[in-house]
């Protein structure tokens, strides 16, 4: 999780030091509520001493639609969701991203798929998605699906796969 919020955060941070509109510039999504809300406490624990400065939303919670409503009007800079629950925001336009998405994150890439969000994934892409803006895929494998999914929204991808050292012989090992 730190591996894409501890960018995410550096970005917003130094994009505040210009003077621009607060605006939803991130958006995470996550294949469970409980996924979400494991990104919202790694989130709340980097930003600790910069909360004043940004603000963020965990839609997969379990507050009511109103409250959620009226913080995504405030324009968060950060939205983390589950893909439907993020689709029916946008249906319901109480979300567009159009104009000020720079960032999306996909967290668990390899389970998106195979927890039924393939189609919704392609709407939230294919209709309220602004032209341009930087695509992350976070998976601890290579799946097919994680595949399919990077040909459908990475264009000109860049795979950083890490290699585990191999175990020392079993007589250095001790339990």
């Amino acid at each position: 999780t730190g591996s894409f919020l501890i960018p995410v955060i550096q970005f917003l941070l130094n994009s505040k030091q210009s003077t621009r509109e607060q605006a939803t510039s991130v958006l995470i999504l996550a294949p469970s509520k409980e996924l979400c809300s494991q990104i919202g406490k790694v989130l709340e624990t980097l930003t600790i001493k910069c909360n004043k400065i940004l603000k963020w939303i965990n839609l997969a919670s379990k507050s009511q639609a109103s409250a959620q409503k009226f913080i995504i009007s405030q324009k968060p800079d950060i939205i983390i969701s589950t893909p439907t629950r993020m689709l029916n925001h946008m249906k319901q336009k109480n979300i567009d991203l159009k104009e000020s998405l720079e960032m999306l994150v996909m967290d668990e890439a390899d389970l998106l798929f195979s927890y039924g969000f393939e189609e919704d994934i392609k709407n939230i892409l294919s209709n309220y998605m602004p032209s341009t803006y930087q695509s992350i895929l976070a998976s601890a494998t290579l799946s097919s699906d994680v595949i399919d999914l990077k040909k459908i929204f990475l264009h000109n991808a860049v795979t950083i796969k890490l290699e585990e050292p191999e175990l020392p012989p079993i007589n250095q090992l001790s339990h």
